[in-house]
């Protein structure tokens, strides 16, 4: 897995795009939009990634004859699969032709985040990057604006919780875990350096959304508005008990940069 920077990870709506395009900034760095090959041992049974990792535009561009099922292959020769035959689609588009030269590889999966001990038990001592949001934000990211359902919603925050409570008591190694409204400020790319910096030569690089941007010739991209999660005056009908400890629990984990 010499070939992967970092993992990216966090519940869905959290900021794990924005993450992943700050990374993505880095000269010869660029992923596929999503990858899921570290959810289960059988590629086959991670449905939608199994046939998202074959499509072009922003996804991975493997060619369909490339087999990720042999129950044969370890999780090393599934990434070596991906790298070697990532942008087959490189004649369509600048995401598909930076794919294919990106010397480094970004795996962003936010349902890592549910399965993250399984994870990193498989992903020997990658860099696990975690972007999360407030309970109460979550909850106006997904059941608001989304309309999740509020069941499903609360089945999801739950799992967060179990993972949340895995990270304090087992304290695995290089797992870090950040606020959205941390990331999303300028001076956090600098500060990603203390983390990648052993990986890759960093050295007057600019990490940075509007490098970016300018990396994909794109003025304002399709996720170009992202902004502090504003301050909502709504009822969440969440116990007050969850929420307290969903926030604690970030709190007490939130990766504190070295100066």
């Amino acid at each position: 897995m010499e070939k992967i920077l970092a993992i990216v990870t966090g519940p869905e709506r959290n900021g794990t795009t924005y993450l992943s395009k700050l990374l993505c900034s880095i000269p010869d760095i660029y992923c596929g939009f999503e990858t899921g090959l570290l959810l289960d041992n059988d590629f086959k049974k991670c449905e939608p990634f199994n046939k998202w990792i074959h499509h072009g535009n922003e996804h991975w561009g493997c060619p369909n004859y490339i087999d990720f099922y042999d129950k044969k292959l370890t999780f090393d020769d599934k990434y070596k699969l991906l790298f070697n035959n990532k942008g087959s689609h490189n004649e369509l588009n600048i995401h598909q032709k930076l794919i294919t030269k990106s010397k480094f590889i970004i795996d962003k999966t936010p349902e890592y985040i549910r399965n993250l001990q399984f994870v990193r038990k498989n992903s020997k001592e990658v860099p696990i990057l975690i972007s999360i949001k407030y309970l109460k934000d979550y909850y106006i990211s997904m059941c608001v604006k989304r309309n999740t359902d509020i069941n499903k919603f609360e089945e999801l925050y739950l799992k967060n919780i179990e993972t949340l409570e895995w990270i304090k008591k087992e304290k695995p190694k290089h797992i870090y875990l950040f606020l959205y409204n941390d990331i999303i400020k300028q001076s956090f790319g600098n500060k990603l350096k203390n983390i990648l910096s052993s990986k890759i030569d960093l050295t007057n690089v600019n990490i940075s959304y509007e490098n970016f941007k300018k990396k994909i010739l794109i003025k304002n991209y399709t996720y170009s508005d992202w902004t502090e999660t504003p301050k909502y005056n709504i009822n969440v009908p969440i116990d007050n008990e969850i929420i307290k400890k969903y926030d604690t629990l970030i709190d007490e984990l939130n990766y504190v940069f070295p100066e």
